[in-house]
């Protein structure tokens, strides 16, 4: 029987229970999926009932054979299922580490961009400003002695 069943065994475990009761021999056959998948607890024992035990053990070889293979490849999808599920939860984790990640690059860049922007008005504030007088026609004495005191005092005129 366990010859039969070997290659299942990777992926199920059996516990199988053998009582004599009142000159019959009972057999119960649970199968234990390998996996995490809650559905493993769907599945239910079977059965096996009579009195020559030639008979049962017959019997419970023949179904354990059938139902075997099936358990394992469900188990296999479950399994499978569980997989993909991990990786699509791992490559959603990394996909907003990089969204955070860009999202600091911009911050820090819109940081740098408007300290120069302060730092650029700063400087423009605090440069000293002269104050010219509105006056609609200057004579040509008044424009070079303006402009000699300008040049002599090193002012900047700011509008």
């Amino acid at each position: 029987m366990i010859q039969e069943i070997k290659n299942e065994l990777e992926n199920v475990d059996v516990t199988i229970n053998i009582t004599k009761s009142a000159g019959k021999f009972i057999v119960s056959v649970l199968p234990k999926p390998k996996t995490d998948d809650p559905a493993k607890n769907l599945l239910v024992p079977f059965i096996v009932k009579g009195e020559d035990p030639i008979e049962v053990e017959k019997i419970l070889t023949e179904n354990l054979i059938k139902i075997m293979p099936t358990i394992s490849n469900s188990t296999n999808s479950m399994n499978n299922f569980i997989d993909s599920v991990k990786e699509m939860e791992a490559q959603k984790k990394e996909e907003l580490k990089k969204k955070e990640e860009l999202k600091k690059k911009k911050s820090k860049t819109t940081d740098v961009v408007k300290k120069s922007a302060d730092d650029l008005f700063s400087t423009v504030e605090t440069k000293p400003s002269v104050k010219v007088p509105l006056v609609k026609k200057m004579s040509e004495e008044q424009i070079e002695v303006f402009q000699e005191e300008r040049i002599s005092n090193n002012n900047v005129i700011s509008i």
